[in-house]
């Protein structure tokens, strides 16, 4: 499976895998599990390992990118690790986009990125320093193919 995913409740953490090509069918298999998470926590962390991106199907982007702009303020911290050829652009607009601490890590630095989403937003609220709005319960319809 290109994408997977591990949610621990007690540490309000989920932890994604991608190694490959990510389908249509791999993100609705994820984005519900992912969606009720952020429901029973309200605000969790989250730490993104891409061991190899080969792309995703085309038909899954609206939907993907409607999924993130619903979950993103429910995240109060990210680590993302990957490539990191890929990520400089992300790395310079992260503070005017994105509304969560994000630390971005190459591939050989992946425990450092565990130690420090583990450490991260313990005692806080919200990087914020506010809780975000409550991810209302309605469903997100997956676009037709």
């Amino acid at each position: 499976m290109p994408l997977t995913m591990h949610l621990d409740d007690a540490r309000q953490l989920a932890d994604l895998r991608i190694a490959g090509r990510v389908s249509w069918e791999d993100f609705h298999r994820v984005a519900p599990e992912l969606e009720d998470f952020i429901l029973t926590h309200n605000s969790v962390r989250l730490l993104e390992v891409i061991d190899r991106f080969e792309g995703l199907d085309s038909h899954m982007l609206w939907d993907g990118l409607r999924f993130d702009r619903k979950i993103l303020p429910h995240i109060s911290h990210c680590a993302i690790v990957g490539d990191m050829a890929w990520m400089a652009p992300l790395e310079k607009a992260k503070e005017a986009l994105l509304p969560m601490e994000l630390r971005l890590y190459s591939l050989r630095m992946e425990p450092m990125a565990r130690m420090w989403i583990d450490r991260a937003g313990r005692g806080k609220t919200h990087v914020l320093g506010h809780a975000p709005r409550k991810l209302r319960a309605a469903r997100m319809r997956p676009a037709p193919r």
